[in-house]
């Protein structure tokens, strides 16, 4: 089976509905959620290592310089051994919070990054589609199914994103 794994930048459970979140709830309807995962591990790269690899990091906001994680068996290593196709999108540039480093660490095929967003879809990163951290959460899951179309011939999958507009102070596509 291929796994999607999203994770939604300081989104409680609890706006998980038909109301405020049509659309995340008609998926999570034919999903697995895990509704009960509570994470206050900070900033979101130490959430990241928590949740892939089954550990409490204390890694502050440098992101993953220490070369210790890489030797931690994470969710990465072990879908690999079962023949997974590894995929990470992120709006940011790989850079930040040496996210890089952990994915390809734990052999992850593929990690598009800001970088790629802007020089392979260039008519979607265009400058009104751009918040502080990248592309608007709008475009990312536009970008997301395009991303999803290229690997979905390696059977099967891991396809993971991070969205970004929830981040404190939260911000909003302008076609909302």
């Amino acid at each position: 089976k291929n796994i999607f794994l999203i994770y939604l930048e300081s989104f409680s459970f609890k706006y998980l509905n038909e109301e405020i979140t049509p659309e995340l709830h008609k998926i999570s309807r034919k999903s697995i959620v895990f509704s009960n995962f509570f994470n206050s591990a900070t900033p979101r790269i130490s959430a990241i290592v928590a949740s892939q690899c089954g550990i409490f990091p204390n890694l502050g906001f440098e992101g993953v310089k220490l070369s210790k994680y890489s030797k931690i068996y994470c969710l990465g290593d072990y879908l690999k051994e079962k023949n997974y196709y590894l995929s990470y999108l992120q709006a940011a540039d790989k850079s930040f919070a040496n996210k890089i480093d952990f994915y390809t660490d734990h052999h992850f095929d593929r990690f598009t990054g800001g970088e790629e967003i802007e020089q392979f879809y260039p008519q979607i990163s265009s400058q009104e589609n751009i918040d502080f951290w990248g592309v608007n959460d709008r475009q990312l899951f536009e970008i997301a199914q395009l991303e999803v179309q290229k690997i979905k011939n390696n059977f099967p999958f891991l396809f993971s994103l991070i969205n970004i507009n929830t981040h404190t102070p939260g911000y909003f596509s302008k076609k909302c």
